[in-house]
């Protein structure tokens, strides 16, 4: 276990004595996958609500912004690998966890300003609330010592036992 000055409580573990992902990481993932999931929403053929979302889709999604969403799917599925029988390299992806969320606000911030500032994005209300979450996020991110906690760990390894 990670040495911490913030004294956590034995319901934080869970069975492999490692502190519990909190529920807001998937939430913070999720989001950080805007792009993706924002395009890929309107084009399900079973959601009719959502076809005022095309348009929209298709002005927020950019090849250069998708970079943003890289370091957030390799932590999605070390998060989906935090086991005691989790590869290497999914250990070392989580150990870099908080580091890669950061890169990936930082680059989508970026990325923002930068079009913006050349002109190729129109920087309107709903921008501009993405922005404003994004900087919360980065701030949230940097000084969250839970994040920083559970990124510090990761279950030992351990061989699968075979039932007889």
């Amino acid at each position: 276990m990670a040495v911490t000055d913030q004294v956590y409580t034995p319901d934080d573990y869970n069975q492999h004595s490692v502190l519990k992902v909190p529920g807001y990481l998937p939430l913070l993932l999720l989001y950080l996958l805007r792009y993706p999931v924002l395009y890929i929403i309107p084009n399900i053929p079973m959601v009719k609500s959502a076809e005022f979302l095309k348009g929209f889709a298709e002005q927020q999604f950019d090849i250069i912004l998708l970079l943003s969403i890289v370091p957030v799917l390799l932590l999605g599925f070390a998060l989906f690998k935090r086991t005691p029988q989790g590869s290497e390299p999914f250990r070392k992806i989580w150990a870099k966890g908080r580091k890669l969320l950061l890169f990936s606000v930082s680059i989508n911030l970026l990325g923002v300003l930068l079009y913006t500032a050349l002109g190729w994005k129109k920087f309107d209300e709903l921008l501009l609330m993405f922005t404003y979450l994004d900087v919360v996020l980065l701030a949230f991110i940097w000084r969250s010592k839970r994040l920083c906690d559970v990124f510090s760990e990761f279950p030992e390894y351990k061989e699968e036992e075979e039932d007889d």
